[in-house]
């Protein structure tokens, strides 16, 4: 079995940054509006953080599809990046209403 990213360094660099991509877009909307006071409209805000997740779900995907893994590494990896990115979405999806409706006080 097989723990580390089956994948070259620069790529796994890469997959890594793609993947968590959306929680960094949500942890940038987070400090500037506690800290900058700043509050976009919520149309901006879904427009920005809508298509975030599933961009980083197929360039995740295409990532694993062209390593040079067996084919049972790579379906096995892409269907952990499908579950891990899914709870990461939920996980926005509960947070983000929050953010949409936030006010300046």
């Amino acid at each position: 079995m097989q723990i580390a990213i089956p994948l070259s360094r620069p790529r796994s660099a890469l997959w890594l940054l793609v993947f968590f991509y959306p929680s960094v877009l949500l942890l940038s909307l987070n400090f500037c509006q506690t800290i900058l006071h700043i509050y976009p409209s919520g149309i901006v805000t879904l427009a920005l953080f809508s298509p975030a997740p599933l961009k980083a779900l197929v360039v995740c995907g295409i990532l694993v599809r062209k390593s040079e893994n067996a084919a049972s590494v790579k379906l096995n990896w892409m269907l952990y990046t499908e579950i891990a990115m899914l709870i990461q979405t939920l996980g926005l999806l509960f947070i983000m209403p929050s953010f949409v409706f936030a006010r300046a006080h």
